[in-house]
Parts: C-alpha cells; sequence; structure tokens
C-alpha cells in the first residue's frame, strides 16, 4: 500500500509536504501548472479569505510529483524520508 496518496490536502498539509520533501513553491507550482498567486492561495489556512482549495486532481499530481523526484518510503518504520532520488 503506497501510503502517501492516502493524505488528503489541506493547506497544513500542503506546507507540510512541501518542508519534508524540500520541493521548492516554484518546482511545486509548476509542477501542477498554477500560477504563484494561485499556489500560495493554497498555502493560506482556511480561515484566510484569500485561501483558495487544491483540486483534488492537482493534488494528486503534485504528490505523484513529489514522490518521483523527492520521497523514498520506508516501509518498516512507516516514516517518509526527504531525500532527493538519483535520476
Amino acid at each position: 500500500m503506497d501510503y502517501l496518496f492516502e493524505i488528503a490536502y489541506s493547506p497544513y498539509n500542503l506546507r507540510k509536504i512541501l518542508e519534508l520533501s524540500g520541493i521548492e513553491r516554484h518546482e511545486a507550482r509548476l509542477a501542477i501548472g498554477k500560477s504563484r498567486a494561485a499556489f500560495e492561495r493554497y498555502l493560506h489556512d482556511s480561515s484566510n479569505p484569500n485561501h483558495a482549495t487544491m483540486r483534488n486532481a492537482d493534488w494528486e499530481h503534485l504528490l505523484k510529483h513529489i514522490r518521483k523526484h523527492y520521497l523514498t518510503m520506508d516501509m518498516a518504520t512507516v516514516s517518509i524520508k526527504a531525500v532527493k532520488k538519483e535520476e
């Protein structure tokens, strides 16, 4: 089972996955084809009037991009290690 894809979008989860993976916001937004302003709105807490909710398809696409280029799963300890994969 791939636990990374069970993480649902929330502003907190987006900020956390960016932090854990080490991916830059610029690369993340380009991976899902969003402008800087649109992507920044996804990072605002939902109580912020400038918040926008990321579409599930964009969230899944971003997770796939991060998984492919940045993360490895250590299933023995069920922990995410932020390690840039060698290409």
